[in-house]
């Protein structure tokens, strides 16, 4: 039987059994740090940063970057400063580092939306071309995963989300505005 992680591992270019190893164990991780967390799609979480770590095999990135892509959300999602200390002990300080650029806010309860993006698009401006390469797949997965939605839901899709639809541009709209800059 083949690992849910496996496709991953495959995607790169040149990947050794370590790798795959590490590759495997960070997606346990994600899926056990997301649990049965859904997306707004009903699909299960662990979909979601799959799909990064996939994106990020398939652009040559090497297998720190492909597991924090796995591991993005982790830490805003979880527990905070207990699971960085988890990812640190697990995979070292360059993959906490990445996962950390990656995370708009491990406060809990979370500081309010508009807040939370500012101060992340901010800090997009000034992050390292890896944290930058993740944050874009996960943009990407995620406007592609609401673009689904909408052909299916239309405008109702924008009622599963807290901020308005124009601030959900805005926000989308400043990142690609980074990311192209870049």
């Amino acid at each position: 039987m083949t690992h849910p992680a496996d496709e991953i591992a495959g995607a790169m270019f040149s990947a050794s059994a370590k790798d795959r190893k590490a590759i495997l164990t960070a997606y346990d991780f994600a899926e056990k740090a997301h649990g049965n967390e859904k997306r707004k799609s009903g699909d299960t979480y662990v979909t979601h940063p799959r799909a990064i770590a996939l994106t990020l095999a398939k652009l040559g990135m090497d297998r720190d970057t492909i597991i924090a892509g796995m591991l993005h959300d982790t830490i805003e999602d979880g527990d905070g400063d207990a699971t960085r200390q988890d990812i640190r002990a697990t995979f070292g300080e360059h993959v906490v580092a990445l996962v950390d650029g990656c995370t708009d806010s491990d406060q809990k309860p979370k500081p309010p939306w508009k807040q939370r993006k500012e101060k992340y698009i901010a800090h997009s401006r000034e992050a390292s071309p890896e944290v930058l390469l993740i944050a874009c797949a996960d943009k990407l997965h995620n406007a592609r995963c609401i673009l689904a939605d909408f052909r299916l839901h239309g405008n109702a899709v924008c009622e599963k989300f807290k901020p308005s639809r124009a601030e959900t541009l805005w926000y989308y709209r400043s990142l690609a505005d980074i990311y192209q800059e870049r």
